[in-house]
């Protein structure tokens, strides 16, 4: 993609969302639970969602800046790239 170098840490995170476990536990996710790609896609998309819901203005950068690391402040290299994949959707 791009030769992309992902900002994410993925030894931490867990896959396919890559959530990061020790940023949700307290509210009762479960390692286990993650670890299942149905409800690892299911809580990334309510993640996604209430990003959403609490920015002014949301823009795909936005919330790609916030999913990633919860104390950004501006939009990051990383969330300008998933908003231009996001608006070439490779995926289709």
């Amino acid at each position: 993609m791009d030769g992309m170098i992902y900002s994410i840490h993925l030894e931490k995170t867990i896959l396919p969302m890559n959530i990061h476990y020790k940023y949700w536990r307290k509210i009762g996710v479960t390692k286990e639970l993650l670890e299942c790609p149905y409800y690892n896609i299911e809580f990334g998309a309510i993640l996604l969602s209430r990003i959403k819901a609490r920015i002014e203005n949301p823009s795909v950068k936005k919330i790609a800046s916030i999913y990633n690391f919860l104390e950004a402040e501006k939009v990051t290299e990383y969330s300008a790239r998933v908003e231009k994949l996001y608006l070439r959707r490779p995926w289709n």
